[in-house]
């Protein structure tokens, strides 16, 4: 059974999400005057809708039940009379889909409901983005829907595991931080959205679209689309305007055949009517004249038109703060490549040295590291002292043999601390090389006698040390 939502904040962002999916449609047809009163009305059956659901409590009832049968009577009623008439299909389809949705609103109380209507609201956001009214101006609607979005899943998941953690009697009171938990968690996805946005391959760092993917004239500037009638369109600071959207629609003004480019030709291919054509395409954001272009545009609520004017000026005293500053850049990049054309040869000797000397050094370091030296050491002592007798008689010779002891021990990971006397490191020999703790013993006691005795080791005692060192080398 899938789990119930009962979560005031999540109900609250699935209403901003579905209500910025429709706006991004009704922002389609904005030069007809209507667009603010389609939103207030669509927002206002959204929110009793949703009312409905959340007076549930997790449970739909027989009044959740009733209000859905005569919502979804209203919907039939508005898609035959009013939506078909006035727009045609596909987009008389979309828009039954969101009054359908708003029927389902009613018993929308358990997760799989709620993620159906996050996913009607993503469906009617791409159908928004993919017509050839759309254009970088709808950014303002579909970036507060990323929002609502992502706002809206972290909080059902996160009172979801609230209710788990309360259930299982963990806590008695965890939902002090709910809400600061969930600001965090949308503002951390968001960024490592934006951070992965950034790493991908863009045309520009600023592109808004890649060439590859839906098509869509949002990110695009001066793109020559064609439309239903088989007319250009041009997309730009002011694409879709009331000019040519009227000569993309009927005779009487309002696209009586609504968006018919999408149903005759985008799902056809290069062959059919709707099929856009792109020449001349730049990716990159609009000009200061462009974004007033668009605020200009009929039936632009002032709001919108009062940012993009404010975000043309900002643009405009940004540039003029950046040029004087770019035009030095150049200059000093312009400088840098005739300096590295001059010192052409001169850098490329420096940096093979430089690189040289970076392999000698590593070299070394992996020398040292399997400390090579001393293994060559160890070695030429047996040579010398195990196998050939050269070492020299009495104290000297006794001398000699622990040395090359502490060195074959060295060798095998047992290096003696300096810092440790004789009976310590043999103390360390006999918890590390158990299997030659005798030898050990008797070398160091020659050892000491030699080194702080009274009387000289005798022959027979330095021979002793050289069969004692051979059977060390050899055991280890």
């Amino acid at each position: 059974m899938s789990p119930p939502v009962t979560y005031r904040p999540a109900y609250i962002g699935l209403f901003a999400s579905l209500v910025l999916a429709v706006t991004c449609n009704a922002y389609l047809d904005i030069q007809y005057g209507t667009f603010g009163i389609e939103v207030m009305v669509w927002a206002t059956i959204y929110f009793f809708t949703l009312r409905v659901a959340w007076k549930q409590a997790g449970q739909v009832n027989e009044g959740g039940r009733v209000w859905q049968k005569g919502w979804i009577v209203g919907a039939l009623f508005f898609i035959i009379v009013v939506f078909i008439p006035m727009w045609g299909f596909p987009r008389a389809g979309l828009y039954g889909l969101a009054a359908m949705q708003a029927s389902m609103n009613c018993v929308t109380v358990d997760r799989r409901r709620f993620m159906m209507a996050l996913m009607v609201s993503a469906v009617m956001v791409m159908f928004a983005t993919m017509s050839w009214r759309a254009d970088w101006t709808m950014i303002f609607y579909l970036v507060p829907y990323l929002f609502a979005v992502v706002f809206t899943l972290v909080a059902e998941q996160v009172s979801r595991r609230v209710r788990e953690v309360q259930r299982d009697g963990v806590a008695q009171n965890v939902t002090v931080g709910q809400g600061a938990s969930i600001i965090a968690a949308s503002a951390t996805l968001l960024a490592v959205g934006l951070a992965l946005f950034a790493v991908t391959p863009q045309v520009t760092w600023l592109s808004l679209k890649w060439k590859y993917g839906q098509l869509s004239n949002i990110g695009i500037l001066h793109g020559k689309v064609k439309g239903a009638d088989g007319g250009i369109l041009e997309s730009g600071g002011a694409a879709g305007g009331a000019d040519e959207a009227k000569r993309a629609a009927g005779a009487d003004g309002r696209d009586p055949g609504g968006d018919q480019d999408l149903a005759h030709g985008e799902a056809n291919g290069p062959s059919g009517d709707g099929y856009r054509e792109s020449t001349d395409q730049r990716f990159a954001w609009p000009t200061p004249k462009e974004m007033r272009e668009a605020a200009r545009r009929k039936g632009m609520p002032v709001w919108q038109a009062t940012s993009i004017t404010k975000l043309a000026e900002s643009i405009e005293k940004l540039d003029r703060i950046v040029q004087p500053l770019m035009a030095r850049v150049q200059v000093m990049t312009t400088l840098a490549k005739q300096w590295l054309e001059a010192n052409r040869q001169s850098l490329i000797l420096g940096l093979m040295i430089f690189l040289l000397l970076l392999l000698l050094g590593a070299a070394y370091m992996l020398l040292r590291e399997l400390r090579l030296g001393l293994w060559i050491r160890m070695q030429t002592d047996f040579l010398r002292f195990g196998l050939l007798g050269l070492h020299a008689p009495g104290n000297a010779g006794a001398r000699q043999f622990f040395g090359a002891m502490e060195r074959l021990f060295a060798v095998n990971d047992v290096e003696r601390d300096a810092r440790l006397n004789t009976r310590e490191y043999l103390a360390v020999l006999g918890r590390m090389q158990g299997s030659l703790r005798n030898e050990a013993r008797e070398m160091t006691e020659l050892f000491e006698q030699a080194r702080y005795g009274n009387s000289s080791v005798s022959g027979s005692e330095v021979a002793r040390m050289r069969q004692l060192y051979r059977q060390m080398y050899q055991c280890v």
